[in-house]
């Protein structure tokens, strides 16, 4: 009753007056759906007690997959606010929570739709609402600790595409002692800030990964994340509308991120796109250029404290201009499989105790043109047979003449 009749009070107050209270005494911050944080807000609503107890909902199904409800026939599930207002309380004070979700039309037409959340409160300033926004992404921490982000662009902004289980630094075997001299690389860049700074040098370091498919490039990239604790910004340039967007988008990757640009002899061979019909074509594709690239990973705006990872399966497809010291620092063989490789890689499937049989692939499949990805696969079909995958192994080399 009390309630109703303020209602009542509030709704003869001038608008002007409204709007100075609101001004004056309230607060607000707004979050975007496309923002990374939104994901912390998302997780935050969902571990608070407030949160689990809302009868209106809605689900959602991270990317993340959780083996252990899989094995179960399951898989994990965040419940969230629905869209509506929702009272509740952080460090003892009321906050005023909106969610919103907002349809995106063409036309009369719905091709989408977009979040957003905004946390208003009274009587309280910036600090308090930035208090809220760091105890998300604390939370948020907390439970993708362990968890490498893969995100690709969409609609001019990164998107989380997946969350995955870091993969395991020992499992990845390249050549001699190259990995090992890859991880010191990085670790002596990431202590560097500093010099860089002191030097005036951009503090920036680029990676080139050449070879044959199937070697394992892009599953380097993936351990290298795991081991320092970086998410993966990957971009495929034949899908890049043009040089601005290109350049907003290696912009925008967060400082302590790998951005990964995979197959680039894909979109160029030298200077000139591999996409383009011919050069006085009216259908020429409304790609990047050659000098948009160079501009975005080395120009004024390029983004420093972030590792770039570029692949390619042709090494003597890449212009000499993009190799140069400063956009790319390190270039890396991943060959394909080795003696050596062969047999590391039987030893970490079948175990120390098949060393015989490790030298005897070694032997079989090593420096034989076969890639690491074909030897796993055979190794996986004889999983249980060590003496079979000797066996058949020369099938594989057969196979590739």
């Amino acid at each position: 009753m009390v309630f109703s009749g303020l209602m009542v009070v509030l709704r003869k107050v001038p608008t002007q007056i409204l709007v100075f209270l609101n001004r004056r005494f309230a607060a607000s911050l707004e979050i975007m759906g496309d923002d990374t944080s939104f994901q912390w807000l998302q997780t935050w609503l969902a571990a608070r007690e407030w949160g689990q107890h809302r009868k209106h909902i809605t689900a959602t199904v991270p990317n993340k997959r959780d083996s252990k409800r899989e094995r179960n026939g399951k898989r994990k599930v965040i419940y969230v606010p629905a869209p509506g207002n929702y009272l509740s309380i952080h460090k003892k004070w009321p906050i005023l929570i909106r969610v919103v979700r907002e349809d995106i039309k063409q036309g009369n037409l719905s091709i989408g739709y977009r979040h957003r959340t905004t946390v208003a409160t009274i009587l309280r300033g910036r600090e308090f609402l930035e208090s809220v926004v760091n105890e998300a992404h604390d939370v948020y921490q907390q439970m993708h600790n362990e968890e490498v982000e893969i995100h690709y662009p969409r609609w001019g902004s990164w998107r989380i595409a997946q969350r995955t289980p870091p993969r395991p630094f020992d499992s990845i075997f390249l050549d001699g002692d190259m990995k090992e001299r890859l991880v010191a690389d990085i670790q002596k860049f990431l202590s560097s800030s500093d010099w860089y700074h002191d030097k005036g040098i951009p503090w920036k370091r680029g990676y080139l990964l050449h070879g044959g498919p199937g070697n394992g490039k892009t599953s380097l990239v993936k351990a290298i994340a795991g081991r320092f604790q970086f998410n993966i910004y990957v971009l495929n340039l034949s899908t890049v509308a043009n040089d601005q967007y290109l350049v907003e988008m290696i912009t925008d990757v967060p400082v302590g991120s790998i951005l990964l640009i995979e197959d680039l002899d894909s979109v160029f061979k030298g200077r000139e796109d591999v996409n383009k019909k011919g050069k006085d074509s009216d259908e020429e594709r409304n790609g990047i250029t050659f000098n948009g690239l160079l501009n975005a990973i080395d120009g004024i705006t390029s983004q420093e404290g972030v590792i770039l990872f570029i692949t390619t399966n042709m090494r003597n497809r890449i212009d000499p201009l993009l190799l140069r010291p400063g956009r790319i620092d390190l270039g890396i063989e991943i060959s394909d499989a080795t003696v050596g490789q062969v047999e590391s890689l039987v030893r970490h499937i079948y175990g120390n105790q098949v060393d015989g049989r490790a030298r005897e692939l070694g032997k079989l499949l090593g420096d034989r043109g076969v890639s690491m990805a074909e030897v796993q696969n055979h190794l996986m079909r004889y999983v249980d047979s060590p003496s079979k995958a000797v066996q058949h192994a020369l099938k594989i080399v057969k196979s590739r003449k």
